[in-house]
């Protein structure tokens, strides 16, 4: 039987892509765990600004960070969406999460 992830691991999973998307966008961005969503397959992590997390200046606040979902069951780790609530990205995970190329397909439309 494989390992099943602990939150703490998920967590690390997700602080990982947050990093990657920190490089892309050329800001440094950050988890907050306080917002942190558990479900049967796993967590959905939200991110912002450092600058945001630690001042809650909305000047710092950015747009287009899609919450990052972690499955504690085979460690995918991907980055939702924007443009729906974050329930619509949640909803197709759970029905496609075992075809990631179908769940991507859904959640592209």
């Amino acid at each position: 039987m494989s390992h099943i992830l602990t939150k703490e691991e998920s967590f690390e999973l997700a602080k990982k892509k947050v990093k990657e998307l920190s490089e892309e966008a050329r800001i440094e961005l950050e988890i907050m765990p306080e917002y942190t969503e558990e479900f049967e397959f796993g967590w959905v992590f939200f991110y912002q600004s450092s600058e945001y997390v630690k001042t809650l200046n909305l000047e710092y606040l950015v747009g287009g960070n899609a919450p990052i979902i972690v499955d504690k069951f085979n460690s995918f780790t991907i980055e939702t969406g924007t443009g729906y609530a974050v329930d619509f990205y949640i909803e197709k995970y759970c029905k496609f999460r075992n075809d990631i190329p179908l769940f991507l397909s859904e959640i592209s439309h």
